[in-house]
């Protein structure tokens, strides 16, 4: 027989929260923010979720969209120049114009000092000027925005500005935003530019000042990577990345309490993060736990004989482990695909099948193995037919045997009765011609 995988009949994706958890799942600080994610950056695994799929706006980590866009078109020509439009002089601080220095209309940027502008001192000017110069303008770059929002699969976002100043149609999720924060730090211009802390920022024909993250965790208790956000609708909003014990911890917090100096989103933020770190994964399924049973049809004879059915338990390989948060526990489920075998090739260690662990964010797969030789206990269930069928198969093995010998003896004393015969008559013929 083939070895396609096959469904069991019976329905084995089961809501992940049916099966008992081992680990207790360790306990999350309490945050202020209305919705809040942290996850594996390198597995994409989720640690822990609060409302994450509540609509939120974005704010400033919108500029992490905008850096994408910039990045795409100018990885390759960084110091190529973009000219300062007329547009960018009216957006509202934080700004290159109104922080720093004025600059006239048409005046030439990098596209280098403009990822920095936007990264660090979060300039809605620079935004905008990203935005006219590759999109034409806000609109037509917003168009790209979404796109490429449609590609990392942030289904719940819709962006209308570069910036991230209010608008009502102009939004998205913490699950959503965690894709777009997994794709601009795996950007290496937008990585390299974001672990900065402060950068003296250049037009092509002055200097204008020193910009300052806004940032206030970079660099400390593992933060290597962050975007704030704030306007009075959005609340206080971070999304930053942190590696601490040598894991990378991806975290987003949205409307947090605006309060006075700004901190409870940043020490929320590194509490979330360490705590994530720290976090053990619950095992669903242990290795060499028993998953299912495997009903293998078999012919007492392999290919005659009436069809049986022999019931085969079969056990995880490895364990199955994820974390016990709130997403896991309402939408993760198991399936169970066993293999279509033949029966009498199935020993106790064989691979039979896989058991998966199915969540928002992939899955995880573990080979389920037989705990049965499948070739012995057949034998055994059916040894009493198969020695009565020997001992039958026997007899009249013996008494065919007993026929053909009988056969041959009879043909050997009819053939000899016949040679006898002939030197009967040859010796009375010799004596009658003497007289």
């Amino acid at each position: 027989m083939g070895t396609k995988l096959k469904r069991l009949t019976a329905s084995f994706l089961l809501v992940l929260m049916l099966i008992p958890a081992m680990v207790a799942k360790a306990s999350m600080p309490d945050i202020n923010g209305s919705s809040a994610i942290t996850f594996d950056v390198q597995t994409g695994e989720i640690i822990f979720s609060k409302n994450i799929d509540e609509t939120m706006y974005p704010a400033s980590i919108t500029k992490l969209m905008t850096a994408l866009i910039l990045s795409e078109h100018y990885s390759n020509k960084k110091f190529d120049y973009m000219k300062y439009p007329r547009e960018a002089r009216l957006e509202v601080p934080y700004s290159m114009y109104f922080n720093l220095k004025p600059i006239a209309n048409n005046e030439e940027i990098s596209a280098d000092e403009l990822m920095h502008a936007l990264l660090l001192g979060s300039a809605n000017d620079a935004a905008t000027t990203i935005a006219i110069n590759i999109g034409e303008t806000v609109e037509g770059f917003a168009d790209l925005m979404n796109k490429k929002a449609s590609e990392l699969g942030m289904k719940s976002t819709h962006f209308a500005n570069a910036t991230g100043l209010h608008d009502e149609d102009h939004y998205s999720t913490a699950y959503d935003i965690m894709l777009l924060l997994t794709a601009a730090y795996k950007d290496p211009w937008i990585s390299e530019v974001a672990t900065l802390d402060t950068y003296v920022l250049k037009t092509k024909t002055q200097t204008l000042g020193t910009v300052i993250s806004k940032n206030k965790n970079i660099g400390l208790s593992g933060n290597v990577f962050g975007k704030t956000g704030y306007t009075e609708e959005a609340g206080r909003c971070l999304a930053a990345v942190y590696v601490i014990d040598g894991r990378t911890i991806g975290t987003v917090d949205l409307k947090s309490k605006n309060d006075p100096g700004n901190t409870l989103v940043f020490t929320d933020t590194s509490s979330l993060a360490e705590a994530s770190a720290a976090e053990e994964k619950s095992v669903k399924i242990a290795q060499g736990q028993e998953v299912t049973k495997m009903n293998l049809e078999y012919r007492m004879f392999r290919w005659i004989g009436p069809v049986k059915t022999l019931e085969v338990p079969v056990v995880a390989k490895e364990s199955l482990t994820y974390y016990a948060n709130e997403l896991n526990e309402k939408e993760a489920l198991q399936d169970v695909a066993l293999m279509d075998l033949d029966p009498f090739s199935v020993d106790a260690g064989t691979t039979v099948g896989t058991v998966s662990l199915i969540h928002r964010t992939g899955r995880q797969n573990v080979d389920l193995l037989s705990t049965m030789d499948v070739s012995s206990v057949i034998l055994k269930e059916n040894l009493v037919i198969y020695i009565v069928l020997g001992l039958a198969l026997l007899l009249i093995f013996l008494f065919l045997l007993l026929v053909v010998i009988g056969s041959i003896r009879r043909r050997k004393r009819a053939k000899q009765r016949r040679l006898d015969g002939r030197r009967s008559r040859a010796g009375r013929s010799t004596r009658s011609g003497r007289y």
